[in-house]
């Protein structure tokens, strides 16, 4: 019987899965949300295939949307998706990608449409990716910046994101001004001053670099 119990225990103890995340978090104020995000992603190093998800995105309590730098297959692999809630929605287009590339990230809401307009690109390789997403009824009210890992660590060095435009309805700038959650403390970052410009109802963020830099 205590054989049958450890053998248990064994299966239960190799079947748990190590997650580690370190998070940058920018929220807006209350009945205000986000409308676009974009920026550029400089391609880190990839020790080896593992579950690395590398992401900036856009969320609320439903789920996130997301384009994902993925380590599974063993070299990068970028597209963007709604995870992990409802509506359900099939992945959306991407590419290969390289260490030391640059990808430019795009999420824009089109009013016109009723859709958020997603664009990846890689202009030193003309890679280029579009998808859009039914998502307007969605109140995205937090930028993320994430490093998302399964059975391994964080490897591979600095993420790196440049050119960051963060823009909101509305013309509450705190989501500039203020520094950004840090989930957890998990994450040394450094970060560029950040510059808000009030439109009519709307409110640009623009932060030159962001850097995530190791584990805290």
């Amino acid at each position: 019987m205590i054989k049958q119990i450890f053998s248990l225990l064994t299966l239960l103890v190799i079947s748990v899965v190590a997650v580690e995340w370190h998070v940058l978090e920018f929220d807006t104020a209350a009945n205000q949300q986000f409308i676009g995000l974009s920026g550029d992603m400089v391609v880190p190093p990839l020790p080896r295939a593992a579950t690395y998800y590398l992401w900036p995105g856009l969320e609320d309590d439903t789920g996130v949307f997301q384009p994902v730098l993925d380590g599974r297959s063993g070299s990068w692999w970028i597209g963007t998706g709604w995870c992990c809630g409802d509506p359900s929605l099939a992945w959306g287009s991407g590419f290969g990608v390289e260490q030391g590339d640059t990808v430019h990230f795009n999420m824009v809401k089109n009013d016109t449409t009723n859709l958020w307009d997603t664009s990846l690109s890689v202009s030193s390789k003309g890679l280029y990716a579009q998808t859009s997403f039914p998502l307007a009824d969605k109140n995205l009210n937090r930028a993320t910046f994430a490093i998302e890992l399964y059975d391994v660590g964080w490897d591979f060095g600095p993420l790196k994101f440049q050119n960051i435009v963060m823009t909101a309805d509305g013309s509450n700038t705190g989501f500039c001004n203020n520094q950004p959650g840090n989930l957890y403390g998990s994450t040394n970052y450094t970060i560029s001053a950040t510059n808000a410009i009030t439109g009519n109802s709307f409110v640009s963020c623009n932060i030159d670099y962001l850097t995530l830099e190791n584990a805290q």
